[in-house]
């Protein structure tokens, strides 16, 4: 009986995996009056350990066109500074529409604009969680 609840929560695993979600599209929620995105989420694959960071964007990095940000510094209330990596692969999704794809780029833009404050998740990968991956801006 325990080998096959084994094999049977093998099997769920395994289709987790295997079955595209909406989980991995990421994810915005706009204002009232459904103008300006206000939250973004699942903004990458979420495998590493999840924290929370609050501060002000002090700088943003774009890809080569300057539309795409790849990478962002938080300066935190202490003065202390963090670098956050922001996955592009979601950009690649063919579960994403052009729509959805916009106003997450665009949400971006602005959410993460210097001089904001912000709340993030991030996850933090990599020995001792020291490489930090944007999950979620608020």
């Amino acid at each position: 009986m325990r080998v096959l609840r084994v094999l049977l929560a093998l099997l769920v695993i395994a289709l987790t995996w295997a079955t595209p979600s909406l989980a991995e599209v990421p994810q915005y929620e706009l204002d009232t009056a459904s103008s300006r995105t206000v939250r973004i989420r699942g903004l990458s694959s979420g495998q590493c350990q999840k924290d929370t960071v609050q501060g002000r964007v002090a700088k943003r990095e774009f890809d080569e066109r300057g539309l795409v940000i790849t990478g962002l510094v938080i300066e935190q209330a202490s003065g202390a500074r963090l670098y956050i990596n922001v996955d592009r692969s979601w950009l690649d999704s063919p579960q994403l529409t052009m729509v959805a794809r916009n106003q997450i780029l665009m949400g971006l833009q602005t959410l993460l604009k210097e001089g904001r404050q912000v709340d993030l998740v991030v996850g933090r990968c990599g020995a001792a969680g020291r490489v930090l991956i944007l999950e979620e801006v608020t």
